[in-house]
This record gives C-alpha cells, structure tokens and sequence, in this order.
C-alpha cells in the first residue's frame, strides 16, 4: 500500500508539472474529405452540395483550356488519394481510359442523359495559343450549358455524395434544392432572354454552344474564329460564303474579339456577344454569376 501510494503521488506530481498549454491542447481535428472535380461547372456544383464539409479541388491550372488539360504523375496520384472524383462525363476527360484511378470513386456526371449526348462531325482541326494544335470533334462536352442538363449532373453529385457521406444526407439535401432553384431560374432567364431569337440565324465562332442551341430551339451555325486572332482571307471570305445563306446578324464569342476582328464584323453589320463557356473559373463570381450575365448581354443584343 505504501508503494502504490507514492507511486500515484509520482503520477500526479508529473502531470502537474506539465506545461498548462500542453495540458490543455484540443485533438487534432479530423482532415476533410477531398474531392476533385475536372472542370470548373462540376467543382463549382461540388462546393455548392460538400462546400461546408469537404475541400474541392479543381488541379486544371487557370491558364489551362481543362477541355484538353493532360494530368501529370503527381496529378493522377492526388486524384488517387481523393474521397470522391467528379467527372463531367461525356468524353470531356479525353484522358481518363489511360488513368488508373478507383473506379468506386469515379462520379460520372453525364451518364444519365447519354443518349442526349451531341457527337461533332465535319470538325476542323487547327492551332491557336499555348494549346496547339486541336479539333472540336467527337462528343460535344459543354454538357453544363444546357441549365436542365446541369441539374442532371448536379443530381449525380448529390447522389454520390449521400453514398459516400450518409450521415450529412440532410445538409447534402438542403444544399441541393438551393441549387436546383437556382438552376431553374437560370433556365427560365435563358428562356426569357432568348425567346426573341426564334428561328433568326445566329452563328458562333466555335462549336461550343450546341446544347444551348438544342436546349432553347437556336437557329445556330458556328465557324472556328479566335478571339485573339485575325482570322485570313481565305477564313473572311468563308465567312461572308456563310453570311450569304445563313444572314446572321449575332455573333456568340466566348470572350471579347480583337478590335480589328470587331471592325470586320461590323462592316457585316454582325453583332459579336460575349457568352462564357464556364469552362475555367471566371475571372469575378462564379457559374451562376457567369451564366446569368450571359442571358443578360443575349436579352440586349436581341431587344
């Protein structure tokens, strides 16, 4: 009995001899689950649906078109380690069949309206910036510009997400039905917005559009113009070949055209309308921001 008493007094003079800050230090807070998202509309779905819990990753540099980013090594191993990958799906991730990533964590977001997907033909191949050389051909991946196939895409994340974290299906609930909202109104501006068009010839300079063409009934013909890049004689003279038929007066552009590209346009008394493709983070805001500005600038142009 003795021992045992100065052995517990040992005990308690060791502890409180302890420094107080050492004493008191809280546990390490449990690491968030990661998700990596491939394009910007999926991250931005992502922090909408998991923000609250979840760290979301977009590893697509800013200066990177993520439509033909190639991961490296350390970018597959990162995705490797993630709790749940999102995918926009409909071939967008070109490189996906070489990758080895778990395929339980693998969110295709497209899958569901497969056979809605848009196949390209009679695509063009050409070079322009740090990209080179490339061709908008095979499945057309701009899925998220349709407001209605958004939403789809945004049902699979939350789907996923409720699998994988069932004890926060109720927030993951909630989160959805304010997006879903918004998407619906987002779809009821373009909708708006747009009536006006009718079956008035529109023309794009890339083959990006095509599900907002399907989705609000455009009468849309798109060419392969560069907005930082004058486009030669031979690509004018196409282009007015193109006007003759098709007397297009609006012109979608997926950023602000060079000066001289406006003046030709003007002369064929074509208006060039920025509409973002949403593709990379934008520069202020967010998805929603960026696509409701882009039925605001559709609804002047077609006053």
């Amino acid at each position: 009995m003795h021992r045992l008493f100065i052995l517990s007094l040992l005990v308690a003079l060791t502890v409180a001899c302890r420094p107080a800050a050492e004493q008191q230090r809280p546990a390490a807070a449990p690491a968030q689950p990661r998700i990596v998202a491939t394009n910007y509309p999926m991250a931005w779905v992502a922090e909408r649906l998991a923000g609250s819990f979840a760290t979301i990753e977009l590893p697509v540099p800013e200066d990177e078109d993520p439509a033909f980013w190639e991961p490296t090594a350390a970018d597959i191993r990162s995705m490797q380690q993630a709790d749940m990958i999102v995918l926009n799906g409909a071939d967008f991730e070109s490189w996906l069949p070489t990758a080895s990533l778990p395929a339980d964590r693998l969110v295709d977001t497209a899958r569901s309206f497969r056979d809605r997907w848009i196949i390209l033909e009679d695509a063009v191949t050409h070079s322009h910036g740090p990209a080179g050389e490339h061709t908008h051909s095979g499945t057309d991946a701009m899925t998220w510009l349709d407001p209605r196939q958004a939403l789809a895409q945004a049902t699979a994340v939350r789907e996923a997400l409720v699998v994988r974290f069932p004890e926060r299906a109720t927030s993951i609930a909630g989160a959805f039905e304010s997006l879903k909202a918004d998407l619906e109104d987002l779809d009821a501006r373009f909708e708006r917005a747009l009536a006006p068009a009718g079956d008035r010839p529109l023309v794009a300079s890339h083959p990006l559009y095509n599900y907002l063409a399907r989705r609000y009934a455009l009468n849309m013909r798109s060419v392969h113009f560069e907005v930082d890049e004058m486009p030669d004689d031979a690509a004018w003279a196409e282009f007015d070949a193109l006007l003759a038929e098709h007397p297009a007066r609006i012109m979608f552009w997926e950023d602000e055209p060079l000066d001289e590209i406006a003046s030709e346009l003007d002369i064929r008394n074509v208006l060039p309308v920025v509409v973002l493709t949403c593709g990379n983070r934008p520069e202020e805001g967010d998805y929603l921001d960026a696509m409701r500005a882009n039925a605001r600038r559709l609804e002047e142009a077609l006053r």
